[in-house]
């Protein structure tokens, strides 16, 4: 295997994209590197001290810093899509926009954010997620009677029931009405750069992108993609693709 346990075993070819649009103005590029030998859940970790750096702690960070304290790698099914994809040959392409890029943004962003209409958008959240998921009141009630914290076992499987699709709308509409700028920022612009990515990719020619050692072993152009996102970029993205004259199918699942 080439790649196995987060670990890259030989050098892989990858595709990703150069730009800021939109929001920084400019094009999107579509380039190519070759991805060294690595431990990549390692680098993966530590998202947490790379948003120290910004000078405004902000609660993108401390969810992260969260998560990591328990063990929990943000971005581990990432990870897993591009070890199953390196597993089968397939052409990895890395579709969303550079953190540093969104870290800046997202820097813009709260300094136009107002932080009471944050609150009431997280204590409204807060309500919406109890009424839809008993089990969180339960497990509140639980914790407060034994006096223990939440396990990293019972964080995982509340994260897990967390993630569906009717929960993580209703979650970026309260954080889009609340905070505009911020859902531009975080979620909006990337919505918008993977399309678009999406979009380039299939109408370019990877030979004019891949270096001369794959071009025998990758097609001139892509008949199938599979798109790894977040759960709260799927409406956003489906929605830019259908703009740029994109139809879905339905699935045969």
């Amino acid at each position: 295997h080439a790649f196995r346990n987060g670990q890259i075993n030989r050098p892989i070819t990858i595709l990703f994209f150069t730009g800021e649009s939109p929001g920084g103005g400019g094009n999107i590029t579509l380039q190519s590197a070759i991805l060294a030998p690595q431990n990549l859940e390692k680098r993966s970790r530590g998202v947490a001290r790379l948003l120290e750096k910004m000078t405004l702690k902000n609660p993108i960070q401390e969810m992260y810093e969260g998560l990591e304290a328990r063990g929990i790698t943000a971005g581990a099914e990432f990870i897993t899509a591009v070890e199953e994809g390196v597993n089968i040959d397939s052409l990895i392409i890395l579709g969303d926009r550079r953190m540093d890029i969104t870290l800046r943004r997202l820097a813009t962003a709260l300094f136009h954010t107002d932080p009471q209409k944050l609150m009431e958008a997280d204590r409204i959240i807060t309500l919406k997620l109890r009424d839809r998921i008993p089990e969180i009141t339960q497990l509140e009630e639980e914790l407060k009677r034994q006096k223990r914290e939440l396990s990293t076992e019972e964080l995982t499987l509340l994260v897990e029931q967390i993630k569906t699709k009717e929960t993580t709308e209703e979650i970026m509409k309260e954080m889009q009405k609340a905070a505009p700028e911020l859902y531009q920022a975080l979620v909006g612009e990337r919505d918008i750069f993977m399309a678009r990515g999406m979009d380039i990719v299939f109408s370019s020619s990877l030979s004019s992108v891949l270096p001369p050692p794959s071009l025998t072993a990758s097609p001139s152009s892509l008949q199938t993609m599979v798109a790894v996102i977040g759960l709260g970029h799927v409406s956003g993205v489906g929605k830019e693709l259908q703009s740029l004259g994109w139809q879905f199918v339905p699935s045969q699942c």
